[in-house]
């Protein structure tokens, strides 16, 4: 009797084991579709200031921002933080500048860069390079912000998806509001790209 007994708390023991091992695995796995949600959901909040900020610039401004270095996409993103513009009222957003540059500016809380950039609205995304196709006249031209999803997390790709699927329903990187162009061809760093509002002076 007490063998039987000493058996059965054996295999009672293995059953108890086994339960928690598989509630760990399902733990760990909500665990980290819980902080996929939290860092998806931070960079869509840190998106949406951007596109405010950019817009209080425009109403207070009344013009778009300087082109950078005759770069027919960039434009002097630092004047979201830094300018001497009449009308001005920034900063508009909480980021910083990072040495010399003022074509991008930086977001400490995601680790993310942020351009401003000027291309025409139409399907070119899921290609190779840093930018999409230059505005033309007859087209209408629109303010993106850039940035390079990888300096936020190493799962950079998956993040791709996700902001696609909440933008857009999951309709390619090619087209729609938000789109990717992976900057080289080992398409490990994509370059997200999301539609705000048109420039004030349209080619």
């Amino acid at each position: 009797m007490i063998i039987k007994k000493g058996a059965m708390f054996g295999l009672d023991a293995r059953i108890a084991l086994a339960i928690f091992g598989a509630l760990s695995v399902i733990s760990g796995a909500a665990l980290y579709s819980a902080i996929q949600e939290a860092r998806k959901m931070q960079i869509i909040r840190t998106f949406d200031e951007f596109e405010k900020a950019v817009t209080s610039y425009l109403l207070d401004v009344g013009e778009d921002p300087e082109i950078h270095n005759s770069v027919v996409h960039e434009r002097v993103t630092l004047e979201l933080i830094e300018s001497s513009k009449i009308g001005w009222q920034g900063p508009y957003l909480p980021f910083s500048k990072e040495g010399s540059a003022d074509h991008y500016i930086v977001d400490s809380a995601t680790k993310l860069k942020f351009w401003l950039y000027t291309e025409q609205n139409t399907d070119w995304g899921n290609s190779i390079g840093s930018a999409g196709t230059s505005c033309t006249a007859g087209n209408p031209c629109v303010y993106y912000l850039k940035t390079h999803l990888n300096a936020n997390t190493s799962q950079s790709n998956e993040l791709a998806a996700q902001l696609d699927e909440y933008y857009d329903g999951s309709d390619g990187f090619d087209k729609g509001r938000f789109r990717i162009i992976w900057f080289d061809a080992s398409k490990t760093n994509p370059v997200a790209f999301l539609e705000m509002m048109p420039i004030l002076s349209q080619p």
